[in-house]
C-alpha cells in the first residue's frame, strides 16, 4: 500500500470536498446574487501553479454554462510592467491556496481601487488574499503537506463549478456539484485496479496525454502532479477535431493517454 503524505491526502479528498461545498453553500449564494446585480462585462481570474489550472478549468466553465467572458490574469502587468489594467466592470477572483501570493493580491488591489467585485479562493483563512478581497470562499481542505497540492485542487474546482451553477441555474451543473464528494469517492475504490494499471506503465520513457476542452487543464495538472514523484516527463498535448494521433511517440517506448470527463479510460500503447 502507498504510504506517502499525497496518496494519504488523497484518501481525504471525498471529505473535503463535502465540507467545502457545504461550509460554502450561503456565501455562494449570496455571491451569485451579488454578481447579477453588478452585470459584469468579464471574470478576471488571477492564479499561479496548481491554482491557474483550476482558474483554466473555471474558464471553459464560464463561458460555457453562464456565458460570462473569462480571462486569466498575467498579474506581471502589474507588478513588473506597472501595467494600466481598467477592471471597472469586471469580478476578479484571486485563487491561493495558501493566499499569500503577492502578485495575485496586486490584481485584487488594483480591482479594488476600480470599483470591481473581488473574491478570494484560499485554503487559508485570514490570509493576505483573503483580507484584501471583498468576498472570500475557504476550500475547507485542512492541513495540506504534501507537494504539489491535491485535496486544495479539488476543492477550488469544487468552488468554481459550484458559483457558476449558481449563477447560470443550470440543474444539471447545479446536480454534479452536489455529487462530487460521492463521485471522488467511487474514484477511490478503484484504487487497486488504477495501482494496477499504473504499474503496468511504469515501463514508460516520455507521456503524452491529448486533451482539450475541460480535460486540458486537468492535462497540465498532471504535470505538477508527477514532479515530485520523478515521474518521467510529460507533455500535455493540446488536440484539435480530426488532428493526427501522435504515432510517432508511441513506437518510442511512450504512453499515450486520452482522458475522459468522469471515468477512467483504458491507456493506449
Amino acid at each position: 500500500m502507498n504510504n506517502s503524505i499525497m496518496f494519504q491526502e488523497i484518501q481525504e479528498e471525498p471529505a473535503a470536498l463535502r465540507e467545502c461545498i457545504e461550509q460554502n453553500q450561503v456565501m455562494v449564494k449570496f455571491l451569485a446574487e451579488e454578481i447579477r446585480s453588478k452585470n459584469p462585462s468579464c471574470l478576471v481570474l488571477a492564479a499561479r501553479g496548481t491554482s491557474c489550472n483550476a482558474a483554466k478549468f473555471a474558464k471553459y466553465v464560464f463561458e460555457t454554462y453562464v456565458g460570462l467572458p473569462v480571462m486569466i490574469a498575467a498579474p506581471s502587468v502589474l507588478t513588473k510592467y506597472g501595467g494600466k489594467l481598467k477592471l471597472s466592470n469586471a469580478v476578479v477572483v484571486g485563487i491561493s491556496q495558501s493566499g499569500a501570493a503577492q502578485d495575485v493580491c496586486s490584481l485584487i488591489d488594483r480591482g479594488n481601487r476600480d470599483g470591481s467585485l473581488t473574491v478570494a479562493i484560499t485554503n487559508t483563512e485570514g490570509s493576505l488574499l483573503s483580507q484584501r478581497a471583498k468576498f472570500h470562499l475557504n476550500c475547507c481542505a485542512g492541513l495540506e503537506k504534501s507537494l504539489a497540492a491535491t485535496k486544495t485542487f479539488l476543492c477550488q474546482l469544487a468552488l468554481l463549478t459550484q458559483l457558476a451553477a449558481q449563477l447560470s441555474g443550470e440543474p444539471r451543473l447545479l446536480d454534479l456539484v452536489k455529487r462530487l464528494p460521492r463521485i471522488a469517492a467511487a474514484m477511490l475504490d478503484r484504487t487497486q485496479e488504477l495501482s494496477r494499471m499504473a504499474h503496468r506503465y511504469r515501463f514508460m520513457n516520455e507521456c503524452f496525454i491529448l486533451a482539450r476542452g475541460l480535460n486540458y487543464p486537468i492535462a497540465l495538472e498532471f504535470g505538477i502532479r508527477k514532479l515530485p514523484l520523478s515521474v518521467p516527463g510529460h507533455i500535455p498535448w493540446r488536440i484539435l477535431p480530426m488532428a493526427p494521433l501522435p504515432c510517432c511517440g508511441i513506437l518510442f517506448r511512450c504512453l499515450c493517454w486520452q482522458p475522459t470527463p468522469l471515468r477512467m479510460k483504458t491507456p493506449v500503447r
